[in-house]
């Protein structure tokens, strides 16, 4: 038998982001949707599930930063002014892969019209989410305005 195969390989690490607008005059907090997810630049996959504490110092650690850039860099987000929010952070796991979750706000006065195929809701509009999505929503709601 083989070394390799004595041994389950590491699970990889992936960023998304939460995306969101929070009014300056109104208070008036709104997520990006696509097709019925809230995380960007893809999807999450299925069979996901959040975790509760952080995984642990034995994983790599990821900076968002690249990520970040990436994202700001792409043809639907290069004209926003997009920011992450440094008290909010969540571990999604699936199989074989941890997803570290960031929440992104747009520092516009108004909410940027939104790429192709997306849309904004509000907290009452995420009722057709899956409840994982509508947990992440509620903590970065938590985070934002408490």
């Amino acid at each position: 038998m083989s070394q390799t195969s004595l041994h389950k390989p590491a699970p990889s690490i992936a960023l998304r982001f939460i995306i969101c607008h929070l009014s300056i005059t109104s208070a008036r907090l709104q997520f990006l949707s696509q097709q019925d997810q809230v995380c960007f630049p893809k999807r999450l996959p299925p069979l996901v599930s959040l975790l509760e504490q952080d995984p642990g110092k034995n994983k790599p650690a990821v900076h968002p930063g690249f990520a970040l850039q990436d994202l700001r860099r792409s043809p639907a987000f290069r004209d926003t002014k997009l920011e992450m929010v440094p008290d909010f952070h969540c571990w999604i796991e699936a199989p074989r892969t941890l997803f570290s979750l960031y929440l992104l706000v747009s520092t516009q006065p108004e909410a940027f019209i939104p790429p192709s195929g997306c849309r904004w809701i509000e907290l009452p509009d995420s009722w057709s989410l899956l409840p994982l999505q509508r947990d992440l929503l509620r903590k970065a709601y938590e985070c934002l305005l408490t």
